[in-house]
């Protein structure tokens, strides 16, 4: 994955969950993500990384996004994510992307 798309993503979910300011978790500050979307995240960093090698189309993502399943509001298995290079970021830069969700 791009060195901070990831962090980006987790600081969005962060704000859309109405935490507006990061966290100190263990070793630093990030914030606590649902487990599921971490997974998500590591299982297919290749859809961004590989764009030398393997151009990735909408058809690529489509068929990846349909074949995991991702419950990404399971609030019952959070565990602590660090992106202290996004979380002092303001939630009014995130706006475009939160009117989405």
């Amino acid at each position: 994955m791009e060195p901070d798309e990831g962090a980006h993503f987790n600081r969005i979910y962060q704000i859309a969950q109405g935490q507006l300011f990061g966290q100190k978790i263990p070793g630093g500050k990030g914030g606590y993500i649902p487990y599921s979307i971490v997974v998500f995240e590591n299982k297919n960093a290749n859809l961004i990384t590989n764009s030398q090698t393997a151009r990735t189309t909408p058809g690529n993502i489509l068929r990846t996004l349909t074949s995991n399943t991702v419950t990404i509001n399971n609030r019952n298995n959070l565990v602590p994510v660090h992106f202290e290079n996004t979380e002092l970021y303001s939630p009014v830069v995130y706006a475009p992307q939160l009117w989405v969700c």
